[in-house]
């Protein structure tokens, strides 16, 4: 099946899962760059916040350089490395959070040169990243090609229209709608105004519609906003002001239709520098295959994940299946729901994990390619929409493995996720 077919299926077959998912959490977790206790450095820090309470935030990661001048700083993550891009406002860096390794690190390049990197946001699957640069009565936006972990910065720069006394130090992006979130701040001698200017991804700097928040927190440890983050599951759009969040609920962006949620107290000492949305998608291990006596004996048979975590909006997100029996076609089951405790069958050496009850898809035959009796190999992309509608959703993934003859089958391991 071409490439182009195959990714429309699985974007339908997803679709049509949305509506088993669970109801959805209203748990968010916000990662960014922040100052350590002491103002000296930069750190990652996350912070779980909800409709009822937020919990204190916990250092993730120290940042090795500290984002100048206040309003300096951005954050965005990338779910195809479960990765944070930071930036202290002169430079790029990508952030494992695995084990805090710095993957990326590159000079930013602003349009500007009076100008600091204010705020990031990733978007097209984690594939563009998206910069926002700002000095007082100036900021712009540009993007990235992070396809690979080269850093390409694209031609598509623009001028946001702001006053002279303004400047724009928070960004996040919404691909559901489509729409692009920058903060605008004026800043006055006792307490801030802030404005949240929403834009359509198409045509990033040009307003569709602004208006004022109300400063969270006490005014005298920050007025002014300093990083934005969206989640696409609750569609809430998260305002720092240095130790506290406002949660706003965007209703309509397109008409900047809003509510607001309670301020959230970060907890933990450090100003918010960038702000971001980390997914709490997972995808656990849940049984093992085997080879059925038809079939060339292949212990190594497996089907191993790739492209990050199954997040909403992840395009590079899929399975691989390695070391199969040659010659073979393949079939994979995509079952609504949890795995089940299997259903076993006489023609097969093992058990059928993902539910059969419906919805449940069957994406194949896929023929195996490779040379020698055991190392048949098939890459399925399974690009998950940007689509609200599978928060919470839970899918069993598990191969059928047809051999030479289609009395002969093995079965690989399965896998269980849940898209956040």
């Amino acid at each position: 099946m071409p490439t182009t077919t195959l990714r429309s299926v699985l974007f339908s077959v997803l679709a049509a899962l949305a509506a088993t998912s669970a109801a959805r959490s209203q748990v968010s977790t916000l990662i960014g760059l922040a100052d350590d206790a002491t103002a000296s450095s930069g750190e990652l820090h996350s912070q779980t916040v909800d409709a009822a309470a937020c919990k204190a935030a916990t250092v993730i990661c120290n940042a090795a350089r500290l984002a100048v001048p206040a309003y300096a700083g951005g954050a965005a993550y990338d779910p195809r490395h479960d990765a944070t891009w930071v930036s202290d406002g002169k430079s790029l860096e990508l952030m494992s959070l695995a084990n805090c390794k710095v993957m990326v690190s590159v000079p930013a390049q602003v349009m500007n040169p009076a100008a600091v990197v204010s705020g990031l946001a990733c978007y097209d699957g984690g594939r563009r990243l998206l910069q926002l640069e700002t000095m007082p009565g100036y900021a712009a936006l540009r993007s990235y090609d992070v396809t690979t972990l080269a850093v390409v910065p694209l031609r598509d720069g623009c001028t946001l229209p702001l006053p002279t006394n303004t400047y724009c130090a928070g960004l996040a992006i919404d691909e559901a709608s489509g729409t692009v979130w920058v903060s605008v701040t004026e800043p006055r001698i006792l307490t801030a105004r802030n404005f949240m200017r929403a834009s359509r991804l198409s045509s990033k700097c040009v307003p569709l519609c602004e208006f004022e928040i109300p400063v969270c927190g006490p005014p005298l440890i920050g007025s002014e906003v300093t990083g934005l983050a969206f989640d696409i599951c609750t569609s809430r759009l998260f305002a720092s002001f240095s130790l506290h969040t406002l949660p706003i609920k965007i209703i309509d962006a397109a008409k900047c239709s809003y509510r607001l949620e309670p301020c959230c107290d970060k907890g933990l000492a450090g100003k918010w520098r960038g702000l971001a949305l980390r997914s709490t998608a997972s995808l656990r291990f849940y049984a093992w295959g085997c080879t059925g006596k038809g079939c060339q004996n292949c212990p190594n048979l497996r089907t191993l994940p790739f492209g990050g975590l199954p997040a909403v909006g992840n395009s590079a997100f899929g399975f691989d299946l390695v070391d199969a029996p040659l010659p073979s076609f393949a079939i994979m089951i995509v079952g609504a729901g949890r795995c089940t405790k299997g259903l076993g069958l006489p023609f097969l050496c093992g058990a059928i994990y993902p539910s059969l009850q419906p919805p449940t898809f069957f994406l194949g035959p896929f023929a195996l390619t490779g040379s020698g009796q055991c190392q048949g190999t098939l890459t399925l992309p399974l690009p998950i929409p940007a689509d609200p509608g599978l928060c919470g959703a839970e899918l069993c993934f598990q191969w059928v493995v047809i051999c030479g003859s289609i009395s002969d089958y093995a079965l690989t391991s399965t896998y269980e996720a849940t898209l956040r």
